[in-house]
Parts: structure tokens; C-alpha cells; sequence
């Protein structure tokens, strides 16, 4: 396959030096409370046991204080749905993105009214998916006489066959508790952090699998879906509306759509989340990007005119979705139904921690005409530091 590299890769000691390039997934304390609670609330409570806070301690933390009863359920406590902690900031969306990490960090510790000792707390979160399944993190021993400790709880105890997809979008996590019957346990957390040295490749989309909307992988109109035909009325659409899926094109499967002149202002942008068939698009975002250099997409384009639309890459970030593109990096797609991969440099792009939307815009064919284009490969990955130019090549 064909690989057109239409921008000049920058010097490796250029790229070392740039602000906000990481060689791995980053890895962010999550939860400080340094002003306030962050969020965190009783998120269930089956045994009616009863419970006081959290509350924020003044300095740091936060108390949350639970009696047992004898009761054999334990009382869920977790973060915020809406991320009012640390990272990500307040309106940035209704996951975090642990994609490539390892697991969670936290800074806790447990007074008892009863007799010290060592009991076990349990910790969790919800994963992936349209209704985020349950995802148990397994329970760690803890001294209930006050004593701070840091519990390291990995992802590798989550019971599914793609740990890394799973944590991509991740609502809530938290801690189960049921302290011993007749006994209150003060639990005090002071931080809650991300670990480990992450993953140098991402694929946002393969569109290989039918189980995430019929192969789409959560695939949206940005804007202008007026440009798509069949597109959505209103920006951002919902997922998959406006395009197909085709099994055996390109590799192992692509997507269709597409675009027509009608008389509006740009072209199209085309939106990919993590492949996750979320209900909503909150759900999906944000991404956590911020370890990648370079963004490869795998497309084709058969116009009804021979035009050649052009195409470029965009991404929104923060809680602004503050819009950043290339205008150098636009590419006019040639008129010849072949797939060729596409290179972007997106290492100067800012924010990329806090991704709402990352997609491509498609410039509109001439009046009354259409382009057909497929998409196979979304993938994201760092350059090798060893190369400082890349021309075309096979």
C-alpha cells in the first residue's frame, strides 16, 4: 500500500524539545481535594447502613464516616459522573480515559471505633460500553488504626478480554466498604492517581468489529451534516447516522460516506471516539492523546466528477472545544477509489490530554456532485526518535 507523506517530519531533538509531548500515556492525579469534595458522593447503599459525608476535611481529603450493621452488602463510594476533580477539569466530558495505563493509585487511610486491625476494602469502577458494565479492581488489606496508606490497584484484576478498551471510558470508580457490625470507620482520601508507562499506538478506529454499531466504532458527523448525504440534522449526530459499514473493504472493513455540495460553507467534519457505543456522546469523551505524534489515515475517495475533495485533520480540546487544525496538512484525495494512507503531524498541537473531538474534515465536490469516501485505519502512535524525515514510501 501506498503511503503519502505530504508533511515534513521534524528533527527528533526538534520534537524532544516541544511543550506537551509525552513518550507515554499520561498518567494525572485524578483527585487532590485541595477546595472541596471534587464530586464524590454514596453511590449505593443497598443495606441502608448508615453513612455520613464525604465531606472535605480543610486541607486536603475527604471523610467519609460508615457503621456497619451486620448487613453482607457493602456502600459504594466513588468519584463524580461529571469529572469535577483534578483531571479531567470540570465540563469536559462524562469519562475518564485510562486507556494503556496500568491502574489506579490511592492515598487512603481507615480510623475504626472498634478494635484496630487489618480489614479489606474493595475498589472498582465502571468500564466501557453503551450502559458501562461493572469492572472489580479485587480488595486490598488495610490497618483500620488511621495509619495513611498508598493501595496500588491494578486493571489486570478486571474481568475482560480487553482491559486497555475497557478503561477508555471510564464514568465512575470508587471503593466499597462494610466495616464490621457496630463499628463506624472514618475513611480518609486524600488523592486518587493514574499509574504506569502507557502504550506508543492507538487505533480510534479499525471498523472491523459488528458488535460496536454494526462495525462503525462510534463513528459521528462533527459539523456540517448537511455535507453527508443521509446525515444527521443536527451537529454532533448521532453515532453512525450518515455513514456505512462495508466488510471487506480495505483490510478487514471500512466505513462509507458521502459528501455533496449544497450550497453551504466548508466541508464536513468526521468525528472518532474510542470505538465505544455510547448512548450519548458525553459518554465518550474526553480522550487522553497527549503520548502520540503522528495520526495515519487509511482512506479512499471515488467522485462522481472527478474532482478530488480535500481532507484534513482537526481536533477540539477542553472543556472549550477549542478547535485546532493544519491548514498546511490539507490534502486534495485523488479521483481513483484506491486506499492510501495519509500521514499527520500533530505533535504542536496543545491540550491534547483533554481531547473532546478528533476527526477529519472533507472538503464538499463540485455543485450538484458527489464523492464517495472510505475510511479503513484511524491510528495514532509516536514517531521513532531515530527518524528525522520520512518521504514516500511502500
Amino acid at each position: 500500500m501506498n503511503r503519502r507523506i505530504f508533511t515534513r517530519i521534524l528533527a527528533a531533538t526538534t520534537l524532544a524539545g516541544m511543550t506537551g509531548i509525552a513518550t507515554a500515556q499520561t498518567a494525572t492525579v485524578l483527585n487532590a481535594f485541595d477546595a472541596d469534595i471534587e464530586g464524590w458522593q454514596i453511590q449505593f447503599n443497598t443495606d441502608s447502613k448508615v453513612v455520613a459525608g464525604p465531606t472535605w476535611d480543610g486541607v486536603g481529603g475527604i471523610d467519609i464516616d460508615v457503621t456497619g450493621d451486620g448487613g453482607t452488602n457493602t456502600v459504594g463510594i466513588s468519584d463524580a459522573f461529571n469529572n469535577t476533580g483534578v483531571f479531567p477539569p470540570t465540563g469536559s466530558g462524562g469519562v475518564s480515559d485510562f486507556y494503556g495505563l496500568d491502574g489506579l493509585e490511592y492515598d487512603i487511610s481507615v480510623t475504626t471505633t472498634g478494635t484496630p486491625g487489618t480489614e479489606s476494602i474493595a475498589f472498582y469502577l465502571n468500564g466501557r460500553g453503551q450502559n458501562f458494565s461493572f469492572g472489580g479492581l479485587g480488595s486490598q488489606s488495610i490497618t483500620t488504626d488511621g495509619t495513611p496508606a498508598t493501595i496500588v490497584v491494578p486493571f489486570s484484576a478486571i474481568a475482560s478480554p480487553d482491559i486497555p478498551a475497557f478503561v477508555s471510558a471510564v464514568p465512575i470508580y470508587g471503593i466499597q466498604v462494610n466495616p464490621p457490625s457496630g463499628d463506624t470507620w472514618t475513611i480518609k482520601i486524600t488523592e486518587v492517581r493514574s499509574y504506569g508507562a502507557g502504550v506508543a499506538e492507538r487505533y480510534l478506529g479499525r471498523f472491523n468489529d459488528t458488535n460496536i454499531n454494526g462495525g462503525l466504532d462510534g463513528v459521528r458527523i462533527g459539523y456540517r451534516a448537511d455535507a453527508i448525504v443521509n446525515g444527521f440534522t443536527a451537529d454532533p449526530g448521532s453515532a453512525g447516522v450518515g455513514f456505512t459499514h462495508v466488510p471487506g473493504a480495505g483490510v478487514d472493513g471500512a466505513i462509507e460516506f458521502i459528501i455533496e455540495e449544497n450550497g453551504g460553507s466548508g466541508g464536513p467534519g468526521v468525528v472518532f471516539f474510542q470505538g465505544i457505543d455510547a448512548n450519548t456522546e458525553f459518554r465518550s469523551r474526553p480522550l487522553d492523546l497527549s503520548n502520540y505524534t503522528r495520526m495515519d489515515a487509511v482512506v479512499s475517495c471515488d467522485s462522481t466528477d472527478g474532482s478530488t475533495p480535500y481532507m484534513k485533520h482537526y481536533v477540539q480540546t477542553t472543556s472549550g472545544f477549542n478547535f485546532q487544525d493544519d491548514g498546511a496538512q490539507t490534502v486534495n484525495l485523488p479521483d481513483d477509489g484506491q486506499f492510501a494512507t495519509y500521514t499527520f503531524d500533530i505533535s504542536a498541537l496543545v491540550d491534547m490530554n483533554n481531547v473532546q473531538r478528533l476527526g477529519l474534515e472533507f472538503g464538499e465536490s463540485a455543485s450538484g456532485q458527489t464523492a464517495t469516501i472510505r475510511i479503513d485505519t484511524i491510528r495514532l502512535y509516536s514517531l521513532p526518535s531515530s527518524v528525522t524525515d520520512w518521504q514516500t514510501f511502500d
